[in-house]
């Protein structure tokens, strides 16, 4: 016998014990007729009996029919309980047999399932890779799509492979800029991806600003978005532009980059050096002239701030709070006069909601 299990294969069993099973009732049955028949036989006998020399009374003749019934229902009753036991012992072994079939059939469904799922997914990885190197924009679209699908529901070997894919298209096309559209696409899917399994796949990426673009035109920074799967990533120059920045970022490196309107949970999160924070909200951190960092018309409403021993007035530049939401300062341990380092403005025309 085959050692796999071939559903589609299966013949219906005949089972002998239950052939032998159903034999045994009939002659059992067959017992009972012809035990009732002796039973009549004997009823009509002993009422017909004649005494020589006493009659037997009537209460006489019905005790002996009376016992002669009881011997003859034990010797039905009693192979009756033997055949009924044995039958449900029958019973009982054909349901774990049965439970057993239907076990080795989920275990085969569930084999074809996997392997229909593993081969959809291959070729969903290798539409997704013929379409993110094609030329046609509309087609690459189209691949990081693919290969966000896999990298979202598959593990190995598709789904780290599919993220590394996206990463080094990001890396390719965004190393100086995140501002074209299938670069946001394809970081929007590594995101995505990185909030279901949050390990990284790649050791370094590094974005650098375009010099050249910075030297032509004044005003040129290039935008730039979080990106998420690699150990150590690290932004120069460019801008954040209306990003929150909550929760600790592990591995992430800001040299010269403007923080434009964005939400700052923590500076002592960011590793910054040499950045712009421009009309921020920032609720806690450390503020220190080593980092080189400065501050314009940013919101410290409520935030809770620790000074380097260098930093000085932060109002001159327009950073402020806001009536009602004191900021807490210290400098040394030591809290420290809030107005010499702030002004309190009204939200009239806020700058960040």
């Amino acid at each position: 016998m085959s050692d796999h299990f071939q559903p589609n294969s299966q013949k219906k069993e005949q089972n002998p014990a239950s052939h032998r099973s159903n034999a045994i009732g009939i002659a059992i049955t067959l017992l009972a007729a012809v035990l009732g028949l002796a039973w009549l036989w004997s009823v009509y006998w002993i009422f017909t009996l004649q005494d020589s020399a006493n009659d037997i009374s009537v209460r006489e003749r019905i005790d002996m029919a009376r016992n002669v019934g009881l011997l003859l229902l034990g010797l039905v009753g009693l192979p009756l309980a033997i055949w009924r036991s044995w039958t449900a012992s029958l019973q009982t072994r054909e349901a774990i047999a049965q439970g057993k079939r239907v076990e080795r059939q989920l275990i085969y469904t569930a084999r074809q399932i996997a392997v229909t799922e593993e081969s959809n997914l291959a070729k969903l990885f290798q539409d997704g890779v013929a379409a993110l190197v094609d030329s046609d924009p509309v087609k690459v679209s189209a691949g990081i799509a693919t290969l966000s699908i896999v990298a979202r529901t598959a593990a190995e070997p598709f789904g780290n492979e599919a993220r590394v894919l996206l990463l080094q298209y990001v890396r390719k096309f965004g190393e100086q800029g995140h501002g074209g559209q299938n670069v946001q696409r394809a970081i929007t899917a590594l995101n995505s991806a990185y909030t279901v399994r949050s390990d990284n796949v790649m050791d370094q990426l590094n974005f650098e600003e375009d010099a050249d673009e910075g030297a032509r035109y004044d005003d040129y920074e290039a935008p730039w978005e979080l990106v998420f799967g690699a150990e150590h990533c690290s932004y120069s120059g460019g801008v954040f532009y209306g990003r929150s920045f909550e929760g600790e970022l592990h591995g992430f490196i800001f040299r010269g980059t403007t923080f434009m309107q964005c939400a700052i949970d923590n500076l002592d999160h960011l590793d910054v050096h040499n950045c712009f924070f421009n009309q921020c909200r920032i609720k806690a951190g450390t503020l220190k002239e080593a980092d080189r960092s400065s501050f314009y018309r940013c919101d410290f409403s409520a935030a809770v701030l620790q000074l380097g021993d260098e930093i000085t007035d932060l109002g001159e530049k327009g950073n402020y709070y806001r009536p009602g939401k004191t900021p807490k300062l210290m400098k040394g341990g030591m809290p420290v006069e809030l107005s010499d380092f702030l002004v309190e403005r009204s939200p009239g025309t806020p700058l960040l909601p």
